[in-house]
């Protein structure tokens, strides 16, 4: 692996469960204390995007399968379904310190990749007819 690249485990990661920098932020956030359940609003104080935007973020980190409800329904606490992606999601909170320009990049770069298949197959109208 080159030092600018980042590890197959972890671009796939982002490639495929990742849309945002909240989502990841949100499940960074989450994992660095997996022991612990938070509420919506908990993480609403941490990250500052809006309540609503936190609430659909974690439900859609419960759907993905990282996230369980707690309390009730009331509080999210991490929970990955297995060893791997645990250690795959640890692997990108450490590379999110050291180089978070690539995580970035990684998460924004697919879906740029996918807007662009997309327009390919847009119809456009005929400037002829």
């Amino acid at each position: 692996m080159a030092p600018n690249e980042l590890p197959a485990d972890v671009r796939t990661f982002l490639t495929e469960q990742i849309r945002s920098l909240e989502q990841l932020e949100i499940l960074l956030l989450l994992g660095q204390t997996p022991e612990k359940s938070w509420t919506p609003a908990e993480v609403y104080q941490v990250v500052r995007s809006s309540e609503r935007s936190v609430g659909d973020t974690l439900e859609t980190l419960r759907k993905q399968g990282l996230l369980r409800l707690e309390n009730a329904g009331a509080a999210y606490q991490f929970s990955p379904p297995n060893d791997q992606l645990k250690d795959t999601i640890g692997s990108v909170a450490r590379l999110y310190v050291e180089r978070r320009v690539k995580i970035v990049e990684a998460i924004y770069s697919e879906v740029s990749e996918l807007d662009q298949f997309a327009k390919a197959f847009r119809l456009r109208k005929d400037p002829n007819g």
